[in-house]
């Protein structure tokens, strides 16, 4: 120590110092470093913020820092400016030298060692790219919004010069080294040779004519010269009409023979490719275009594989042929007029004969010609975004052709190719290997394609509009950079780069209440959807809230909020159990809320006249308190039915029965002879093709489950139960015509019954007998037209009304272009509810993640790919909230584990722990030291599941315990919550009556903590934690003095307190309750960089505004000074549901603290900068104070470390918001 004060000049001070290693370290660059060396920090100079390492020995005033350590670049300062040893120093591993043949088990376990005796690890901080806006169809380009220049962000190497078509049909020629950039975008493609010689000059003798005449025409097209080609004499379709030339072609290679031409007056045109040579009749290949289609190809020449004909703007058309002779030799290309008269022509322009595929037109004249590849060259900003450790790449292609082709490959060292465009087959995506191929089916007209590449540490993943997880494997592992490649086989309409979710953005913060997109993205049940007459759909949620989506909009809006609802009251966080709209008034919505999602709370009837916009408690309808919107049975439906010619004649069923009322809902009767169903319920249905008496629709269905659907042709007065037909059900549907259709819900069959002229009958929709059909559409443009749903979201779809069915594809897949951790999670292909078409003919299912469409038969009958489509809905259930030092937020809940967020806008790209399990909750975590993370992670359903974990990296990756407390598995004591005393000694209360636990080696083994007062009977209630459902934080890891853990326990008299732990051994400092009704959701916290500790008690059961549940005085905010010895009331707040600490304000001593929860009598968000003597209110009070007004129950909140007034919140059934201050408030 006295060496290094030595070292230090005048007005300087060691705050902190560690030695690194007890062995000597050397550095790359070959710098040997003695025992003792010390990690510091330049606080002033040209170095000043780097880190470096000096070794003690020199005594006066010379030393001099060999290296620094984040750069690895040897210094020799001549003079030091200065070293201050600070809490936070880190040393970064990529700059030591590891001994020859080390491995990477024995370099991890050196600097665990390391980290364990207090060296932080420095991990290099994400270099953020700029996001990149090309738009090259437009000519717009942007980096950050500066605006750029074309040659800013690319140019091309191609040596000679190229031609490319814009939208509206003009030929464009580009010289040497000018990208071909155009309306339609910017075209790169492979190097190509086109064999046909003078393609573009049909003036030329060598295109010569048979049974046709061929004159110039005047105003050449680009690089063609214009001929009309037309009949000679009479003939008819298929014969040897139109001009012709001569190419050599190899047998058993595919070419691309395309075509070139004007219509003309003919109206169709006929192509051929005739073998000329050997004996005998020459063999042909024929193929036909005209507005009625493709016709069909005869001949032996060989096989046309395929023909692809566009548009290209105006009078200009191209046709390509693919083709693959039988025979080596000379072959005839031949096109003309498909007439049977003298007279009508076409326009030939050229042709070109490829190998492979088509591109863009190559000139020729005598010989073949080559065209260079484009090759090219991202520059500036967009080459660093390219290469970015992290980022999101988004590139759209119009497509030419079916093409083999390079869209992306990595380098500079690699030329591994990381995407084709494939005619190979018909799947999207798949990766073998070192190449992930992008394929599609054969479309007609141009369409946009999508290409994504998600980078980050773990590797790097392609997909292809949104993507396809069943056959797109594992993320490609090429983290050398990634480059455009000269092979596309399309035009490049735009390209965006974001820098990835893991990397802080600079934003401009708008204040207020915003959606947390990286801890969410809809992921819960949506249990039925249905489509108004003007096309906005309706949707409903299990555990919270109902959505609207009206024709054109993207996103999903909310329809129960504060609002939106009549009453407001806290915690009444229900979904919605049914939603419809009346045909005949597409406004009036009728909607079934229940209060709580939980079983045997009561469900109420809504109504709205504007869409969902305002809602009017039905009051004259008695609450049920069997449709609970989280039961098991939540997925069928329509449990509502409004008259489709009168919006105030609807029936509402429970399983209890049917009530129906034909003034609104003002008044209600029974409907007595339907009596009672089994938990499933009723399905309604009324048939639109039946009269209308006195304002009443006639014709009712109703399916009573586990009976059979009764049917009344007089507006409900009466009922007959139909004969031979279904007994369950899951969804029912009467469609246009008067058809009933039914999905069973039959796990042995795969079958969809119709009730058609009084008459029921199944209809098998796939071969196989277990297909489980749950949901069924009918096309409101054609009756005839019906799809089945299966429960995985399989499809068959029928086009005679259900007489005969396509049956099931093949494949069937998931893309996720909004959403991308849907593609990544562990989740079935599609839990589906039900399904309904679209206005575009779409259709769409309400699924166990969200929403999701495809379009019946696209891209062809044997694929189907169900698109996520789900902004907007937010569903996920929160447990808890932890900000690491950092600012990276770690959010824990239900279902999906652990998001890890940097960007809060964005979705994130996948959930921790992993993805191995489809289920499992994260109750708990906390930190040590800032990147050694724990979370408890398990659940009993829908099946035992142990995940809890660990993580070195702040949450990036996590290491399962090698072990679990015995109460976990053997008692199934699931939930609690977790604590690091250390990233060795870790403490592990259960839920459910459990004991406390504790490891002191990393989760390897676990013991019961001992001590006076601690129960440590496992099959006794121990008194740490009651319900896993509880909301409780009982556990408080002293971050002033590492090892020492804080318990609250709220047993009995024999075990009630609050306990000091150290080494598994408990000590009671404090005997019974710190504050009434501490058995729910009590939470114990530490102020960061003090000792104090606060209590509260939570939120009751029934809080209103008006004050806090549990009754004034009961549940004080409660904090203590001395470790939990004696504890003192914070005064004037109290029934504080969560609070938490953040960045402090401005020339303040104190973090901010925030507290949710009753000050002074009003609810709200309080937010304190004096340590808790007085608070002021963020966001408003009453309804104002919900978050972005959401009605759901707000379970947990934490503050920001390093934004001043940025708190995070989360929910029982919407996910997570964040909120910021108004600027000018205060910041630090």
């Amino acid at each position: 120590m006295s060496n290094l004060q030595i070292l230090l000049r005048d007005g300087e001070h060691v705050v902190w110092e560690k030695a690194i290693s007890r062995d000597s370290i050397t550095l790359k660059g070959g710098r040997a470093y003695l025992p003792a060396t010390v990690l510091g920090k330049f606080t002033t100079g040209t170095d000043a913020g780097k880190h470096t390492i000096l070794t003690p020995g020199a005594t006066d005033g010379s030393q001099t820092p060999d290296a620094v350590l984040r750069s690895g670049v040897d210094a020799t300062l001549s003079d030091r400016p200065g070293v201050a040893h600070v809490r936070d120093c880190r040393m970064n591993p990529a700059m030591l030298v590891w001994p020859s043949g080390a491995s990477d088990e024995l370099k991890a376990a050196s600097l665990a060692t390391l980290k364990g005796k207090g060296v932080l690890m420095n991990t290099p901080p994400v270099q953020r790219a700029a996001a990149i806006a090309a738009d090259f169809a437009a000519g717009n380009y942007a980096a950050d919004g500066n605006a750029l220049a074309l040659g800013d962000i690319v140019s091309t190497a191609r040596a000679g010069t190229a031609y490319a078509l814009d939208a509206a049909g003009v030929f464009q020629a580009f010289t040497t080294g000018q990208p071909r950039r155009t309306s339609r975008g910017l075209l790169a493609e492979p190097e190509k040779t086109n064999l046909l010689r003078y393609s573009t000059d049909m003036t030329n003798a060598a295109w010569s004519v048979v049974t046709a005449t061929k004159t110039t025409l005047a105003g050449a097209v680009g690089p063609f010269n214009r001929v009309s080609i037309a009949a000679s004499s009479a003939a008819t379709p298929g014969s040897n009409i139109g001009a012709n030339t001569l190419v050599d072609l190899v047998a058993g290679t595919a070419y691309a023979v395309t075509y070139w031409y004007e219509i003309g007056s003919s109206g169709s045109v006929l192509f051929r490719i005739q073998q000329n040579f050997g004996s005998g009749l020459p063999s042909n290949a024929a193929g036909k275009i005209s507005e009625n289609g493709i016709g069909a190809t005869s001949g032996g020449a060989g096989p046309i594989t395929e023909v692809i004909t566009r548009n290209l703007g105006g009078v200009y058309w191209r046709t390509t042929l693919i083709f693959m002779p039988n025979a080596t030799g000379p072959h005839t290309i031949r096109i003309g007029p498909a007439a049977l008269t003298v007279g009508p022509d076409i326009v030939g322009l050229g042709a070109q004969v490829e190998e492979a595929f088509p591109s863009s037109i190559i000139p020729t004249t005598t010989a073949t010609v080559t065209r260079p590849a484009d090759n090219l060259v991202p520059l500036g900003a967009l080459a660093k975004a390219l290469g970015a450790e992290q980022a999101t790449i988004n590139i759209d292609i119009l497509d030419m052709a079916n093409a083999t082709g390079d869209i992306l490959a990595s380098g500079p060292t690699k030329a591994r190719r990381m995407a084709s465009i494939d005619s190979s087959g018909d799947m999207y995506l798949r990766i073998n290997a070192d190449r992930a191929h992008v394929q599609r089916g054969k479309p007609v007209n141009p369409r946009l394609t999508r290409l994504s590449l998600l980078r980050n540490a773990e590797g790097t993943r392609l997909t292809r509009d949104g993507g396809v997880t069943a056959l797109d494997g594992p993320s490609v592992a090429i983290n050398d950079g990634v480059s455009l490649m000269p092979s596309i086989p399309g035009y490049i309409v735009s390209l965006q780069t974001s820098p990835d979710a893991d990397a802080i953005l600079p934003t401009t913060r708008a204040s207020g209440w915003k959606t947390l997109k990286g801890a969410g993205g809809a992921g819960g049940f949506i249990t039925n959807v249905w489509r108004s007459s003007n096309g906005t759909m309706l949707i409903r949620a299990d555990v919270h809230n109902a959505y609207r989506r009206r024709v054109g909009e993207t996103a999903w809006t909310e329809l129960i909020t504060a609002k939106t609802m009549p009453t407001v009251q806290l915690l009444k966080n229900g979904g919605a159990s049914e939603i419809v709209s009346a045909p005949s008034n597409p406004l009036r919505l009728y909607m079934l809320k229940t209060a709580v999602a939980e079983s045997g709370t009561p469900t109420y009837l809504y109504r709205s006249d504007d869409e969902g916009d305002h809602w009017t408690l039905v009051s004259a309808y008695v609450a049920v308190t069997d449709m609970n919107s989280n039961r098991s049975d939540r997925t069928g439906g329509y449990y509502i039915a409004v008259d489709p010619a009168n919006p105030d004649v609807l029936l509402v069923s429970s399983p209890a029965g049917v009530r129906m009322s034909t003034d609104a809902g003002a008044t209600w009767s029974a409907i007595a002879a339907l009596g009672t169903a089994n938990t499933t319920g009723f399905g309604i249905a009324f048939d639109p093709t039946s009269s209308v008496v006195s304002g009443k629709t006639q014709g009712i269905y109703v399916m009573k489950g586990g009976t059979g659907v009764y049917r009344s042709t007089d507006g409900g007065a009466n009922f007959t139960l139909t004969t031979s037909g279904p007994t369950t059900f899951r969804n029912m549907v009467c469609a246009q015509d008067g058809t009933l259709w039914l999905a069973p819900n039959d796990a042995t069959a795969s079958v969809i019954w119709r009730f058609k002229a009084g008459a029921w009958a199944s209809k098998n929709t796939h071969a196989a007998a277990n297909r489980t059909i749950v949901g069924v559409a009918v096309n409101p443009a054609d009756a005839n037209h019906v799809v089945a749903l299966n429960f995985s979201g399989y499809i068959s779809e029928s086009k005679d009304g259900g007489e005969t069915w396509g049956g099931m594809a093949t494949y069937t897949f998931r893309a996720a272009p909004n959403i991308p951790w849907h593609l990544w999670t562990n989740a079935p292909l599609l839990a589906a509810s039900n399904i309904v078409f679209g206005q575009d003919g779409y259709v769409h299912v309400a699924e166990g993640l969200g929403m999701y469409r495809t379009k019946p038969g696209e891209p062809n009958a044997s694929i189907t790919v169900w698109e996520e489509e789900s902004v907007g809905i937010e569903e996920l259930v929160a447990n808890d909230i932890l900000v690491l030092p950092d600012g990276t937020v770690l959010t824990e809940g239900w279902d999906r584990p652990i998001f890890r967020s940097r960007d809060m806008d964005s979705y994130a790209r996948r959930h921790g722990p992993d993805n191995t399990n489809t289920i499992v909750h994260c109750w708990s975590a906390d930190y040590y030291g800032g990147d050694f993370v724990v979370a408890l992670c398990n659940t009993t359903s829908p099946s035992a599941v142990e995940r809890s974990s660990y993580s070195t990296d702040g949450g990036r990756t996590w290491t399962k315990f090698a072990a679990v407390p015995a109460a976990v598995t053997s008692n199934a004591k699931v939930g609690g919550c977790i604590a690091a005393a250390t990233d060795q000694k870790l403490y592990w209360a259960c839920a459910e009556g459990g004991p406390l636990y504790y490891s002191p080696d990393r989760g390897a083994t676990w013991s019961v903590v001992t001590g006076s007062g601690i129960n440590t009977n496992v099959a006794s209630d121990s008194g740490w934690g009651p319900s896993k459902n509880y909301k409780r934080r009982i556990l408080v890891a002293d971050k002033l003095s590492p090892g020492v853990v804080y318990a609250y326990n709220c047993g009995g008299a024999s075990t009630a307190g609050f306990y000091r732990i150290v080494d598994g051994v408990a000590t009671r400092v404090f005997t019974g309750e710190i504050a009434g009704a501490s058995q729910y959701n009590a939470k114990c916290k530490q102020k960061p960089g003090a000792s104090s500790l606060f209590f509260t008690s939570g939120p009751g059961g029934a809080s209103t505004f008006a004050g806090p549940s549990f009754g004034t005085g009961t549940a004080p905010f409660r904090r203590s000074e001395d470790g939990g010895v004696t504890w003192t009331t914070v005064p004037d707040i109290e029934e504080v549901w969560d609070f938490s600490w953040g960045k402090a304000k401005a020339g303040s001593q104190y973090p901010t603290m925030f507290a949710l929860g009753f000050y002074k009598g009003v609810w709200g968000h309080w937010m304190s900068t004096d340590d808790a003597r007085t608070f002021t209110s963020i966001g408003g009070t009453g309804a104002a104070a919900l978050p972005d007004y959401s009605m759901d129950a707000e379970v947990c909140i934490a503050g920001d470390p390093n934004i001043f007034g940025r708190l995070y919140a989360g929910f029982q059934g919407s996910g997570f918001k964040y909120f910021d201050l108004p600027t000018g408030g205060g910041g630090g």
